[in-house]
């Protein structure tokens, strides 16, 4: 049964018939039950309900992230998860050798007004450790040596990621992030960007894959 909140012209909470009633950020919304459906599922219908499993897999425990990387969206018709799970089941997707699977060259978890870190590299260590690099010089006006650095490392075969926000500055020139788990024989994913101290975020920027098998530094643009 729905409740009233305020009046015949104002929003109800709950369930009312086939109507659904609730209020978020201030604004009252309706919504109905969705009918169930005997057809089958199209190719189309099934590939994104596997889209949406495996993207909410990654960013389930990327929320802390998340709201700093997309600190300056406007979340007042939408979360900053809601907006970075639409943008990545949208664009970061890839067909590969074993079927779909998320394309984390094209992953985003920030997006501002800083220069792209596109001059940063990693390397696996054989500690089973992943070193991070970057110039520590601030080359443009709008960069400091101050500047944060976030570092997502996150291995998709254990489904399993290494987090180190805010613990380095541009001006320290790298980091190291332990493999998590059982991840260091498994390729994994590099993506960093930085954010100053006036809380504007550089792009997401893909290093690239590292694995124990190529001790060596790569990037992609």
């Amino acid at each position: 049964m729905g409740k009233y909140t305020g009046g015949i012209n104002h929003g109800f909470s709950g369930k009312t018939g086939s109507v659904i009633g609730s209020r978020w950020r201030k604004i009252n919304y309706m919504k109905g039950l969705p009918r169930r459906s005997h057809k089958k599922a199209t190719e189309g219908q099934i590939e994104q309900r596997d889209k949406f499993s495996m993207m909410v897999e990654f960013l389930v425990n990327l929320s802390d992230i998340l709201v700093l990387g997309f600190n300056k969206i406007n979340t007042n018709r939408q979360t900053v998860y809601n907006y970075a799970l639409s943008y990545n089941l949208r664009w970061a997707f890839k067909t590969g050798d074993s079927g779909l699977e998320i394309d984390f060259s094209r992953v985003m978890i920030s997006k501002g007004r800083l220069p792209k870190a596109s001059d940063a590299r990693a390397e696996m260590l054989p500690d089973n450790t992943v070193k991070v690099t970057w110039p520590p010089e601030a080359h443009t006006a709008v960069t400091s040596p101050e500047d944060k650095a976030t570092v997502l490392l996150y291995c998709p075969v254990t489904k399993l990621g290494t987090v180190n926000s805010g613990k380095a500055e541009r001006g320290d020139g790298g980091l190291v992030l332990a493999i998590p788990g059982n991840s260091s024989k498994d390729v994994c994913h590099v993506l960093i960007f930085f954010t100053s101290p006036g809380g504007d975020n550089s792009p997401t920027f893909y290093i690239g894959p590292v694995s124990y098998s190529e001790a060596s530094f790569l990037s992609h643009s």
